[in-house]
């Protein structure tokens, strides 16, 4: 029976692609921060070499983060500095694995505290579903792709990536 089904109509499946416009906005980090910037969704503050020196020294703030620009995935080559000594060494390696570089803000949180949205379009790019979840759990364990999941309820992060 199911054979007769497949060989009446063949099967289709459909994958609605980006523009590399937009698929590069969103695969830039530093793209993407500042188009979430421009339509007031919140993403940590970016700082340059001297600004990250200066505020691990002056003690403003006890933890930055020096990461890829381009998305690796699974937190590929993401370092988390405590001072300015290790600084320099650290963007000179991401440097070079990687190309240019992201100095951040850390923004403290447990794993939980991470939310996906996951927004579904149809062919004329009408919003058919959205989901949220809740990361639960994440490999490797000091951070990285998700483990684990729970669906949540957030619409608010729905409307406020919409625009994106």
């Amino acid at each position: 029976m199911v054979m007769e089904l497949l060989t009446r109509s063949p099967p289709e499946t459909a994958v609605n692609v980006p523009g590399l416009d937009a698929f590069m906005t969103a695969y830039i980090k530093s793209a993407c921060m500042a188009e979430c910037r421009g339509l007031g969704i919140p993403c940590p503050d970016e700082y340059t070499h001297e600004e990250a020196t200066s505020v691990l020294e002056r003690g403003r703030v006890g933890t930055v983060v020096v990461k890829p620009d381009l998305d690796a995935g699974a937190a590929t080559g993401v370092r988390f500095l405590h001072d300015g000594e290790s600084l320099r060494g650290a963007l000179r390696e991401c440097s070079r694995a990687y190309g240019h570089t992201l100095i951040q803000e850390y923004i403290p949180g447990d794993v939980d505290a991470m939310r996906t949205v996951v927004l579904l379009f149809s062919r004329a790019s009408v919003l058919r579903a959205a989901f949220t979840t809740s990361k639960i759990r994440q490999w490797p364990m000091a951070g990285g792709q998700t483990a684990v999941s729970c669906s949540t309820d957030d619409c608010h992060l729905v409307d406020q990536v919409l625009p994106f």
